[in-house]
């Protein structure tokens, strides 16, 4: 449960140095996400935190500004480490620094060439944990760490090679001083909280996943569509062949459904992937990777996803089992991606009064609309 509940409300309540700050407003920022509000302040504290929070919410942003802000510029040695799952990651994070480092002095590298000089001359240094390990082994390195950052930690402690490379690098004699340790992790896989309460001292707990409000539906279409239980997955099926869609995300209220539901897929010829708890977090992690990097298929899941899914743009969406949909649950499945403002469309399947009691108090709560499904799909 969270125990951070301090927030400031703009950019300029965080008491971030002017540069920083007129290099935020230059970059088009305008105000922070209800996230940043909270995070970015516990960071800039000096507090260790775990962070449960999901993509399109501002991470990247929180943790670029925290770090600009901690780092001496004068102070030639490295100074802040970013943990990224892999280079691409990186990159992105990079890019972000690149462009509000100007403001500040700071130097930052993306350690993917050569070591040696690295170690001489950046203050910040972004990459994955093995190539972290090499330059700070680096002989002539000047390293003195206030603060390290574990970006999406989930992927990198999810294998026995990734967490051999953290340990190796929390064992390291520049680690000794006690750095802050931030440690982003996504919200569905808290079974990995406990490898992190090792990494950390105290620290400040925020879960993105009770700020549901700072999500919007809009730009989302939502419909319903009345089906018997019986039926559900004939009606599945039905969808899967009509809409103009390349990739579909199905969300079942349990293992059990979703299991059902995928060997039914499996006897019509349709391979889909299939992710719930009860499959290893390395699996859960390869078969995200390939629904998102794939041109099309479906995807069947439990609501184990929701808060670290980020689904790509122009998927459909499909609540299969929506009594057992949470407010929260109804939101992160789709609410990011209208935030990007594409259309999206979300379908929930209603098949008791119950559901109907539900679907209205959902429409209520989020003051939108869910209209019954068209029997022309081809608009979807």
């Amino acid at each position: 449960m969270p125990n951070w509940e301090e927030r400031a409300d703009s950019f300029e309540s965080f008491s971030i140095a002017p540069g920083l700050l007129r290099g935020v407003y230059d970059c088009g920022f305008v105000k922070p996400t209800y996230f940043q509000k909270s995070v970015i302040p516990a960071l800039i504290k000096r507090r260790d935190a775990i962070v449960l929070s999901d993509s399109g919410i501002g991470r990247t942003l929180a943790l670029v500004l925290a770090m600009l802000h901690i780092v001496n510029p004068t102070a030639p040695r490295i100074q802040g480490v970013v943990l990224c799952p892999d280079e691409k990651t990186a990159r992105k994070i990079t890019k972000l620094f690149t462009e509000l480092e100007g403001y500040t002095g700071t130097r930052l590298q993306l350690s993917s060439g050569p070591a040696p000089s690295v170690a001489r001359t950046g203050h910040i240094v972004v990459d994955t944990p093995e190539r972290v390990l090499g330059l700070l082994r680096e002989p002539g390195s000047i390293i003195d760490l206030s603060i390290v950052v574990m970006y999406e930690a989930e992927k990198m402690l999810a294998s026995s090679q990734g967490k051999a490379a953290i340990q190796e690098l929390f064992a390291l004699r520049c680690f000794a001083a006690g750095p802050q340790v931030a440690l982003f992790v996504g919200t569905g896989f808290t079974e990995i909280l406990e490898l992190c309460e090792d990494l950390v001292l105290d620290p400040a707990r925020i879960a993105a996943k009770y700020m549901g409000k700072e999500l919007t539906l809009e730009g989302v279409v939502q419909y319903y569509v009345d089906v018997p239980v019986k039926c559900k997955a004939v009606t599945m099926f039905d969808i899967f062949h009509c809409v103009d869609r390349q990739q579909i995300a199905v969300f079942c209220g349990s293992i059990g459904e979703a299991t059902d539901l995928y060997s039914e897929f499996r006897r019509h010829d349709v391979t889909p992937l299939l992710i719930h708890d009860k499959r290893t977090l390395e699996a859960r992690l390869d078969q995200l990777q390939e629904f998102r990097e794939s041109d099309g298929g479906i995807l069947i899941t439990t609501g184990l996803l929701t808060g670290c899914f980020g689904v790509p743009r122009h998927t459909l969406v499909i609540n299969y089992d929506l009594a057992t949909t949470s407010r929260e649950q109804y939101l992160q499945r789709d609410g990011r991606s209208g935030c990007y403002g594409s259309k999206e469309t979300m379908i929930s399947f209603v098949s008791s009064t119950e559901d109907m009691e539900w679907m209205k108090e959902l429409q209520q709560y989020y003051n939108t609309w869910i209209t019954q499904l068209p029997v022309d799909l081809s608009g979807i």
